[in-house]
């Protein structure tokens, strides 16, 4: 019986270090941190991006993010927090061609990049005084050559960001 009860015991050791395995790895998977804020001042809507290389290696992030100051396309999901609707794109697009190095920066581990983006004139933001919210996902790369490798790309995501705006 105190056999069993070991056997158990340490099956359920497995079961409970298996996920946390998991999650180490999906750690160092992730070892880039995207940080919003918003400040809403003289009728200007500005994105502060704030990334951060938390790994052991250098990876590559979007040079539209890192130090673009009016990047073209959509580059934020901008939404109605009350609908949820998402609001129209009014900015610069430019059709361009497939991903090259040159579209993104380097961020060598324990790196920090600051970036701050107006997007007041980029989404239809709406009359009067309105809570939205903010997010972005996008890919970035552990390693580069001259064209990315889309199999080798990693997710770079926010948590969405609620902010109050008075409109145009």
């Amino acid at each position: 019986m105190k056999r069993l009860i070991n056997v158990m015991a340490a099956a359920a050791a497995v079961v409970l270090l298996v996920p946390g395995a998991q999650a180490a790895k999906e750690k160092t998977m992730s070892d880039v941190k995207l940080t919003l804020a918003v400040q809403t001042e003289q009728g200007r809507v500005r994105v502060g991006v704030v990334l951060k290389n938390e790994g052991t290696r250098t990876v590559y992030v979007p040079r539209t993010l890192a130090v673009d100051k009016d990047p073209p396309g959509r580059l934020f999901d901008v939404r109605d927090a009350d609908s949820g609707e998402k609001l129209g794109y009014e900015g610069i697009m430019i059709k361009r061609g497939p991903l090259k190095a040159a579209d993104f920066m380097e961020l060598k581990p324990g790196a920090e990049q600051q970036n701050s983006i107006d997007i007041s004139n980029n989404y239809s933001f709406k009359a009067g005084k309105r809570v939205y919210q903010i997010a972005y996902e996008g890919l970035y790369w552990a390693d580069m050559k001259e064209e990315p490798d889309m199999a080798k790309a990693l997710t770079l995501t926010s948590a969405p960001l609620l902010f109050t705006y008075g409109g145009k």
